[in-house]
């Protein structure tokens, strides 16, 4: 791209033929004139960075004339005045119409670069300033339509351009925004294949770019915005009938805004999409809670439908096998035998009522401090007789001293018997289960266990065994009978208490399944005095 371009105007033709010579040595693209009538044509013609103006010019149009439309017209354009005339009042008049620098003649040659510097750093400062306020604006705007809408105005302030519109593309394709000369570009396969490859496409009004005219404007500039090497918009720029020069400056602004504006689209777009993902999975979450409500309302109905006539049918036999036990013959016992089904199917019901309370917070906990060793001899005495029928050794290690924790006893002694039923159901004959308890000082927690040498259970299904319904591998539950509820149950109420069911098992050689609770201090304390 050229260098800066600046305009100097001066009626003096050898003042003026030495400083476009000096500016021209400094790398600058010059244009001279004498008159302030020629000045204002040239700049209407093309667009400059500064314009360079004497004060008294011999004509009706001055250096203030030409500062005072500069002003007005092309904002962004920077004015210096120069004098040889210079008072007080002149020089503020100058400033108060916005010239950035007020020069003496004859000036010192370096005196006239420094001014020249400084006013081109204003301009490219002037420039970042409004990309910096637009960054800031719209960084956390989230429609595309106002995104584009701030851009067009920022690029119509700085460059006081007629047109200026951002289109978007989708799919390789542009999406409104745009006149019908851009939307003629559009089409054209090679203009859309050069702005996909990052590059700025320009037309005049004489060119015919794939034999399509531009009509509407003298000019257009086609920029690209691209963010990780994609397409995602094109700042369409033109002065409608007015020319105007696309230079360096200018194409440097209109470049840095069309990518930054690219940045603000995809991330408008990409929190679109993950806003319209989250509204899924919000519409997904709120359909599976609806089931879950539903599937709770059910259990709990079904529950209580059938607790009560359970209850009537297993009361009545028990009444009629205790007095009719001595008059009963063999195939009348075996009926009533049968009979115990209807207390497997009403431990059933309970554990699907517990179920739904604690999904809907209603199981209630009564917390205080007890001896977990009475709730372990409890449900040993409760399986004894179980455990003799199956041939299986039963054992008991909690020691003699006290274990005292904070918890509710009727729901901890509902966990050590859904985990003792489970391992005398998987210990074959002549295995062994073992109940105990020790006290974890380390941890200020009494640590309960449940061991048995039966069956085992596969790695895999290990993450399965506390979901609800859920029963494992064949060679665990084949020939058992169940819900698959008890330790998702279980878990629950261990929750509860502040901690949580851990398990220890191999294939083959059995399970461990343990869980802690806290410690009191009695408990502590005679834990530290046995470790003395």
């Amino acid at each position: 791209m050229s260098s800066a371009r600046i305009l100097v105007v001066d009626d003096e033709p050898n003042v003026l033929s030495t400083i476009v010579a000096i500016l021209e040595r400094e790398g600058y693209t010059v244009e001279g004139t004498a008159t302030g009538e020629d000045a204002l044509d040239v700049l209407h013609a093309r667009t400059f960075d500064l314009v360079l103006t004497d004060l008294k010019l011999p004509s009706d149009v001055d250096g203030l004339e030409i500062l005072k439309t500069v002003q007005q017209k092309w904002p962004q354009t920077v004015t210096v005045m120069m004098t040889g005339y210079g008072t007080i009042e002149t020089a503020l008049k100058a400033i108060q119409l916005g010239a950035y620098e007020y020069l003496l003649k004859p000036a010192e040659i370096s005196e006239l670069k420094a001014a020249v510097r400084r006013s081109l750093e204003r301009k490219r400062f002037s420039e970042t300033d409004a990309l910096y306020r637009l960054s800031s604006e719209i960084a956390n705007t989230r429609r595309v339509k106002a995104i584009n809408q701030k851009v067009a105005k920022t690029a119509r302030q700085v460059l006081n351009l007629a047109h200026v519109q951002v289109v978007s593309i989708l799919d390789g394709r542009a999406e409104g925004g745009c006149n019908a000369t851009a939307q003629l570009l559009f089409m054209q396969p090679e203009i859309m294949r050069q702005l996909h490859h990052g590059k700025v496409v320009m037309t005049r009004q004489k060119d015919r770019l794939a034999t399509v005219p531009v009509i509407s404007a003298r000019s257009m500039a086609l920029v690209p915005g691209i963010v990780q090497d994609e397409l995602v918009c094109v700042l369409c720029a033109d002065n409608a009938a007015e020319p105007f020069d696309f230079h360096s400056s200018a194409m440097r602004f209109l470049e840095s805004l069309a990518n930054q504006t690219a940045l603000a689209i995809a991330n408008a777009n990409h929190y679109a999409e993950l806003a319209a993902r989250n509204h899924e999975l919000a519409a997904a979450n709120e359909r599976l809670q609806r089931l879950d409500r539903f599937k709770s309302q059910f259990l709990s109905m079904t529950s209580h439908e059938l607790r009560t006539p359970l209850s009537i049918i297993l009361g009545y036999t028990q009444i009629v096998a205790d007095r009719l036990s001595n008059k009963m013959d063999a195939d009348e016992r075996s009926m009533m035998q049968d009979a115990g089904a209807c207390e497997r199917l009403l431990r059933m019901v309970n554990t699907m009522l517990d179920l739904s309370q604690i999904e809907a917070g209603k199981l209630k906990m009564s917390f205080a401090t007890h001896d977990v060793r009475n709730v372990l001899q409890r449900s040993i005495e409760f399986f004894r007789a179980e455990a003799v029928s199956r041939g299986i050794h039963l054992h008991y290690d909690a020691g003699d001293r006290p274990l005292s924790a904070r918890m509710d006893p009727d729901r901890i002694e509902q966990v050590v018997t859904n985990l003792m039923a489970n391992a005398l159901k998987f210990t074959p004959r002549g295995g062994h289960v073992t109940v105990g308890a020790n006290l974890r000082p380390d941890v200020a927690a009494v640590e309960i266990s449940v061991s048995d040498s039966g069956v085992g259970i596969r790695p895999s299904d290990q993450s399965k065994l506390f979901q609800e319904f859920s029963r494992v591998g064949d060679a665990r539950s084949r020939n058992t009978q169940g819900a698959g509820l008890g330790l998702a149950i279980a878990q629950r109420i261990l929750e509860a208490h502040g901690g949580k069911i851990a398990l220890h098992s191999e294939l083959g050689r059995g399970s461990t399944f343990s869980f802690r609770l806290g410690a009191v201090a009695a408990a502590r304390s005679a834990g530290a005095g046995a470790a003395a």
